[in-house]
Order: C-alpha cells, then sequence, then structure tokens
C-alpha cells in the first residue's frame, strides 16, 4: 500500500465526511446520533419531513425517556 503525505490524507478525510454528509442531510430517514447517556445529538432534516415539527427542539432530550417517537422504536447502530 502507498504511504500517503499527511495533506492527501486530510483530504481525503475531507472529502469522506463531505459524502458521509451529503448521504445524511438528504436521506429519505430519520438519522439521530446519541451520546454516551443516551441523549440525542443530532437528528437529519427528515424528521421534519416524516414526523413534522422541529427536532431541534428535541437535542439533548433522552431517547429511552422521551415519548416523542410515539412507540417508534428506531434501530441503534452501534461503531
Amino acid at each position: 500500500m502507498l504511504k500517503q503525505k499527511p495533506a492527501e490524507k486530510e483530504d481525503v478525510l475531507w472529502e469522506s465526511d463531505e459524502i458521509f454528509r451529503d448521504f445524511v442531510e438528504n436521506a429519505n430517514h430519520v438519522i439521530c446520533s446519541l451520546d454516551l447517556e443516551g441523549c440525542l445529538r443530532y437528528i437529519s432534516p427528515g424528521w421534519k419531513e416524516i414526523l413534522g415539527g422541529n427536532p431541534e427542539k428535541l437535542i439533548g432530550a433522552s431517547y429511552e425517556n422521551s415519548t416523542f417517537l410515539f412507540h417508534v422504536r428506531l434501530p441503534i447502530i452501534t461503531t
């Protein structure tokens, strides 16, 4: 495998981040990110289109203790 210079690695990382961000921001699904305590840290714009309301109001809310999901179970993916 060819070694990349630090600047090239940074370019690849930025490009990968842009692709991922574009995917998440334009997905026809709700994508959420939780912190280690189970609080919402990010909710994709799909929330507003699919469920209505302002998802930004939910940032910081606990996933487990919230009734905002209306009994919808979202899959949890850990890395």
